[in-house]
This record gives C-alpha cells, sequence and structure tokens, in this order.
C-alpha cells in the first residue's frame, strides 16, 4: 500500500521476468531428461542386441514431458499472468477515473460548487486502485512461489538419482 505506482509496476515486471525465467528453465530441463530418456534407450537397445538385458527402474521412472506437478504450476501460472493482467488494467482504469474526479473536484472547487461527494468517491476509487493492484501483487508473487516450488522438485529428485550414479561408479 506504501509502494508508488511506479515501484508496483517495477515490482510486477520482475515477477513476470522471473516466472519466464522460470518457464524457461522447466523447458530446458525438459528438453535434458528427454535427452536423457534417449540415451537410455539407445543404450538399452544395444544392451538387447548383446544379448544383455537389464532393468533399468530409471527410464520406468521417467515420464515423456512434464510431469503432472509441472503441468499443473505451468497452467496454474498461465491463469496467474492472465488474472494478472486483468487486474492491471482494472487498475488503471482506477486511475484514470481518479484523474478525472481530481480534475473535476479542481474545477468545481474553482466554480464555488461543494465537492465533498466527489472527495468522498476519489477516495474510494484511489483505494480500490490500491486493493487491485495489491491483489495483482498477490497474484504474481504466489504463481512465482509456486513454479519456484515446482523447479525445485524437479531438482531434487535429479541430485538424489546423480548420488545413487555415483556411490555405484565408485562400488
Amino acid at each position: 500500500k506504501e509502494m508508488s505506482v511506479e515501484e508496483k509496476m517495477k515490482k510486477r515486471q520482475e515477477i513476470q521476468q522471473q516466472i519466464s525465467e522460470l518457464k524457461q528453465q522447466l523447458r530446458q530441463h525438459q528438453m535434458e531428461k528427454r535427452k536423457e530418456k534417449q540415451q537410455e534407450k539407445n543404450s538399452s537397445m544395444d544392451d538387447m542386441l548383446g544379448g544383455n538385458k537389464r532393468n533399468t527402474p530409471k527410464a520406468e521412472k521417467q515420464s515423456t514431458g512434464l510431469s503432472q506437478e509441472s503441468m499443473r504450476a505451468m497452467i496454474s501460472s498461465d491463469v496467474a499472468i492472465s488474472q494478472a493482467q486483468v487486474q492491471g488494467s482494472i487498475a488503471t482504469k482506477m486511475g484514470g477515473r481518479a484523474g478525472v474526479l481530481e480534475a473535476e473536484i479542481k474545477l468545481d472547487m474553482a466554480r464555488g460548487n461543494d465537492v465533498e461527494a466527489k472527495k468522498e468517491e476519489l477516495a474510494e476509487v484511489q483505494q480500490k486502485a490500491i486493493n487491485v493492484e495489491t491483489a495483482q501483487m498477490n497474484t504474481l508473487t504466489e504463481a512465482n512461489r509456486e513454479l519456484e516450488k515446482v523447479a525445485k522438485e524437479e531438482q531434487q529428485p535429479e541430485k538424489t538419482e546423480d548420488k545413487d550414479k555415483n556411490e555405484n561408479n565408485n562400488a
């Protein structure tokens, strides 16, 4: 509530940038997983041709493309961005209405007319604009948190798999 409009716009852009970066990281991660799966498939085919058939639990655990949690997070963030855009346009309209009211108040004061009703309406419009901007920030922040959470969760299994590989190589 204490942030200026410019600060809120800047923060909103930063959060949208973070969401974009996380989406890009997720896509890159998915491409790496696909490459790994393809390499495993090729090596298992080589093993089968060589008569050395073995089960690879890692290949069974991997899914094609996005995990269900990743897909859910991506859809959720897309919805959140759309919602934030709507909230942003509402905030802009509220700001425009506030500007009109301020101009009307100045004119009415110059004419000697009563401006109390317009001052009350101006206060309401300004409060609504602040509420909408706050809601927009919360929406984007929550979407960002969810994407970061999913990204961390997807990186976690890789680390344990890498440890397992290192232990097997050392044994």
